[in-house]
Order: C-alpha cells, then structure tokens, then sequence
C-alpha cells in the first residue's frame, strides 16, 4: 500500500467527497492558435465525474475563461500567436468541484509574417 496516496486520498474524502485532481495532465501547441489537453481521470474519483472544467490564463494579462469539457481531450482554439497560456483543470462530480491540477505552461507557436517585408536596405561592412 503506497502510504502517500493513502494520506491524499484522506485528504480528498474531507471535502465532501470531491475528486482529486486530474493525472498527466499534458499541452502541446498545434498551431499558432491552438493548444491541444490531455489527462487522465482523478485516481480518487469519489463517483462518477460528471466533467471537466478548464481554466486557461493568458500569462501577460492574466485574464482568465474557464470552459466546461467533456471526455479526456480538448482542442483550446482562437489563441492568440506565440502567446503564453497557464492551464489548471478540475473535475466535478454530484457533491461539486475537486481539488485543481498543478498549473501548467504552454506557448502557442509561432506564425509566418503576416506580410512581406518592405524597404529592406543591404549596406556591405567589409568587402573583399
């Protein structure tokens, strides 16, 4: 018996009967505005996990959605190019939300210039 999961697993029938957090909790950018998340269910689910919630903040505002999901992937769209994001995420079950995930940093990538360049100039510092 792993005396440490039994300690976390007391600590989650406290709250009511709530769920642990999330397991392997992953992000990996798939485009300049898309982020895709996967985890595994709680170890403690304490009942059946009704679903998910997502809460994704954009690290240089701080402003923060959260988003209610179903099943155990989500593809996050409409970010913004090469933007930080910080994903925490719960599950819910009857008796309300579990405990939160550890935080999680993910940059969406980076995109071609929107534009070409104009009025480049070439200036030669040594030539031979």
């Amino acid at each position: 018996m792993n005396l440490k999961r039994e300690m976390n697993r007391s600590k989650y029938n406290s709250y009511m009967q709530v769920p642990g957090p999330v397991e392997n909790l992953r992000a990996v950018s798939t485009s300049p505005t898309s982020i895709l998340i996967t985890w595994e269910p709680p170890a403690y689910a304490n009942g059946p996990v009704q679903g998910y919630r997502l809460y994704c903040t954009e690290v240089a505002t701080g402003k923060e959605q959260n988003i209610e999901v179903d099943g155990l992937s989500y593809k996050l769209e409409g970010l913004k190019k090469f933007t930080e994001y910080t994903l925490r995420f719960l599950a819910y079950n009857r008796y309300g939300p579990g405990v939160s995930s550890e935080d999680l940093t993910v940059r969406t990538l980076s995109d071609v210039p929107s534009v070409m360049p104009q009025n480049v100039s070439l200036e030669v510092v040594n030539s031979k």
